[in-house]
């Protein structure tokens, strides 16, 4: 059994249409395969004050007390992602379009992260 990928996009009249196309397992990019990654609550990163407060803070830290099963992967050390080399020109097509969608959507959250943090209301 082969593993696929699945997507859908809204057609011209407005109906989602679900694609599956081929699928293969890659390393995760958010935790590099260690299946594990810092707490969210260190997303802004920590200072060296905050370690020299705290010496057993640190040394935990470093151990990985702290880490949450990745997010992304669920610790599973893969994703499943597009096989491009398996994927006829109208899958491509259509993995393009969703791809260019899935930026832009990310790209408008991190403009949105970026005025909320600045105190920006809109």
């Amino acid at each position: 059994m082969s593993d696929t990928y699945k997507f859908s996009l809204v057609d011209d009249e407005g109906w989602e249409v679900e694609f599956e196309i081929p699928a293969k397992y890659e390393v995760c990019d958010r935790c590099n395969g260690r299946g594990k990654h810092d707490h969210p609550a260190f997303s802004n990163g920590l200072t060296q004050s905050d370690f020299d407060e705290d010496p057993d803070f640190r040394e935990e830290y470093m151990r990985g007390r702290y880490d949450v099963p990745c997010s992304e992967c669920h610790g599973l050390r893969v994703v499943l992602v597009p096989d491009r080399e398996r994927c006829t020109p109208d899958q491509i097509t259509n993995l393009d379009m969703y791809e260019n969608i899935q930026a832009e959507i990310a790209s408008e959250r991190a403009f949105e992260r970026r005025m909320r943090s600045m105190g920006c209301e809109w």
